[in-house]
């Protein structure tokens, strides 16, 4: 973040998919650097699947042995959601969808709303109607596609995503979590690619 300019205080909502540990292993270093680098004050939102409270507290144990949300000097507010039940986080309202991923991450798209704009994200996921749920009429629809052409369990490929654009109804497309095969045809891709630290602006 600090290498991109981002003030980890101006973070005070973060919004989980699943619960793999590359998709939410960074909080409790978020948490430990609003404790002891930036001097947090402000409570820092979190909102994941179910179970999301439990596994970060095992998490903060296992990485930071005795840490825990509770004991931070900050408050951390955890709201779990259920598929397609809205939650409201602040200024977001989140809802999300049933995604096809490692069932037990508990996986999800979601969708999260704030001042008039809709943006959806895939989370990791193969195709499934809940990314057209997601993502229909939203400004921006972040999505991942892991590979170009090759099909692989729990993750969506460039040429199904093509297949199916007609069914997402979002406004604008980047793709993201890109593996080093779909990185080599990027030359091939017609939609916009995410890279590190882009800025988007919605309209």
């Amino acid at each position: 973040m600090r290498r991109y300019s981002v003030d980890p205080l101006e973070v005070d909502t973060v919004v989980l998919t699943h619960l793999h540990g590359d998709h939410f292993a960074g909080l409790p270093f978020l948490f430990l650097d609003g404790r002891l680098v930036s001097g947090r004050d402000d409570p820092m939102n979190v909102v994941g699947p179910m179970e999301t409270g439990a596994r970060l507290r095992v998490a903060m144990d296992a990485l930071f042995a005795g840490s825990s949300p509770e004991n931070l000097p900050f408050r951390v507010r955890i709201r779990e959601y259920e598929a397609t039940r809205p939650v409201t986080a602040g200024e977001f309202t989140v809802t999300a969808f049933p995604a096809l991923h490692s069932p037990g991450s508990n996986p999800h798209a979601i969708r999260v709303e704030v001042g008039g704009k809709v943006v959806a994200f895939s989370g990791d996921s193969a195709w499934t109607p809940g990314l057209a749920e997601a993502s229909r009429g939203a400004d921006l629809f972040i999505c991942e596609s892991y590979t170009y052409d090759t099909q692989m369990p729990n993750h969506l490929d460039y040429k199904t995503l093509l297949e199916h654009r007609d069914e997402l109804g979002c406004k604008r497309i980047i793709l993201t979590h890109m593996g080093s095969g779909m990185l080599e045809k990027l030359d091939q891709v017609e939609l916009e690619t995410a890279d590190d630290g882009m800025k988007v602006v919605l309209g």
